[in-house]
């Protein structure tokens, strides 16, 4: 895939309401200790995306590691978003750097492991949104690999 695809994930109404739904059920889960996986498959399924669970999972797994702390999300209001939901829905859509959020990252040697999940998260984005018709689908000549560095 080229840099092009996996960066490609813009931020929409639709974008936002995948992350709001993942966070704030991936929260709910584990501070009921509930199956975490299975939280946020219901949660995005409403959003006909269900099959983006493990990668959220991990994703926000390894973004509180990077915190060093819980993650905070936004009130039940529809359109509020936390600090750490806006930092998280920056890094997937490119407007944040992930060497100038995650400085603890560096230090625990998670930072390549935080580019990785939110590259591997923008490429089952833009592939499931396309799915249900949210993004026009790429030409298959931009399907080539890409190198993670």
């Amino acid at each position: 895939m080229t840099r092009d695809f996996i960066s490609s994930v813009s931020v929409n109404s639709k974008t936002s309401s995948l992350l709001r739904a993942a966070t704030r059920s991936w929260r709910s889960a584990r501070d009921s200790g509930r199956p975490v996986q299975a939280a946020l498959y219901r949660a995005l399924d409403a959003h006909r995306s269900g099959l983006l669970a493990p990668a959220f999972a991990s994703l926000i797994e390894l973004y509180e590691s990077c915190l060093g702390r819980p993650i905070r999300v936004g009130s039940s209001h529809p359109a509020s978003l936390s600090t750490d939901e806006h930092r998280l829905l920056g890094l997937l859509d490119g407007s944040r750097d992930i060497k100038t959020m995650m400085l603890d990252a560096a230090r625990s040697g998670l930072g390549r492991a935080m580019r990785i999940a939110v590259q591997s998260t923008r490429v089952m984005m833009r592939l499931a949104l396309e799915s249900v018709g949210e993004f026009a689908p790429l030409a298959a000549s931009r399907y080539r690999p890409a190198l993670v560095r």
